[in-house]
């Protein structure tokens, strides 16, 4: 990937090119290089109240910054390996890819009870890199370009992988195969996966699999932000998650997780005249904040 690291990514706080005052909208149009689009009955979010003098920048412009996920995960019923070979650089991007192609599971084990260890091939085989950096506050920004394709659920979040005692997870962006340009956030909490608490937001993206679109997160310790374009998608107060014994889930250092599922039931039926197909990942920058 490029990137001008002599100045930290200004996508979303770039100038104003213009302040158009509407009956009781306010639009906030920006310079056509930002390449944002926002639809006429939304507001661009002032991200400049959020803004803060990191005291670290990472830019994940390759592979090297992230690790691989291999085998079964617990989402698919089984029909979809993770391996190595669907995640490749091209043309400065990353591409984390799905195909219709039986393969053989890297992690089997006959000899395993555990059902994502012994099973050994599946029909599909996807992509799923795990940011080797944790993240706890600042401003998290992802551009790409991701598929809309029936039977599909690419998908970036954030996920607390170290604590068993708490559960955190910020869904950044999930695109259901099952609805036509539909982009989702969410955040989940909870002491486990069983006993979850959610809130959702969504925004219609009819050119999402053919545009590149900016994708941002602003994690503060009394605020979580989720933007797509610009627009806000989501947000809440991290502080709602505490539990009893006093950790708050989503305020816990969290991993960036990208992945492209095949065989969620939100996804719905595959349509395996669209594979392969692939997320091209084009910039990924963290600011740390403390």
């Amino acid at each position: 990937m490029t990137f001008n690291k002599t100045l930290p990514i200004l996508k979303n706080t770039l100038l104003l090119s213009m302040i158009v005052i509407l009956p009781s909208v306010t639009y906030l149009l920006w310079s056509d290089a930002l390449n944002l689009t926002s639809k006429a009955s939304e507001v661009v979010f002032d991200q400049s109240r959020l803004k803060r003098t990191p005291y670290k920048e990472t830019y994940a412009d390759d592979l090297s910054y992230f690790e691989n996920f291999l085998g079964f995960d617990y989402t698919g019923k089984f029909k979809q390996i993770y391996n190595k070979e669907n995640q490749y650089e091209k043309n400065g991007s990353i591409f984390i890819s799905a195909q219709q192609k039986y393969t053989v599971n890297p992690t089997f084990n006959y000899q395993s009870t555990d059902k994502r260890a012994n099973t050994y091939d599946a029909q599909y085989s996807g992509g799923k890199l795990i940011l080797k950096e944790k993240f706890q506050y600042g401003h998290l920004q992802i551009k790409a370009k991701v598929p809309n394709i029936p039977g599909t659920l690419p998908a970036f979040w954030l996920i607390n992988m170290d604590d068993p005692s708490s559960y955190g997870e910020i869904d950044l962006l999930e695109v259901p195969g099952s609805e036509k340009g539909n982009a989702y956030a969410a955040i989940h909490w909870g002491k486990d996966q069983s006993s979850l608490k959610n809130k959702w937001g969504m925004r219609k993206m009819p050119t999402i699999s053919t545009e590149s679109h900016w994708y941002d997160v602003y994690r503060f310790p009394d605020y979580i932000a989720v933007l797509y374009d610009g627009v806000k998608v989501l947000e809440l107060d991290p502080r709602v998650s505490a539990l009893p014994n006093g950790k708050i889930p989503l305020n816990e250092p969290m991993k960036l997780v990208m992945n492209f599922n095949i065989g969620d039931k939100w996804a719905g039926t595959m349509d395996n005249s669209k594979l392969p197909a692939a997320i091209e990942v084009e910039e990924v920058s963290i600011r740390h904040y403390r």
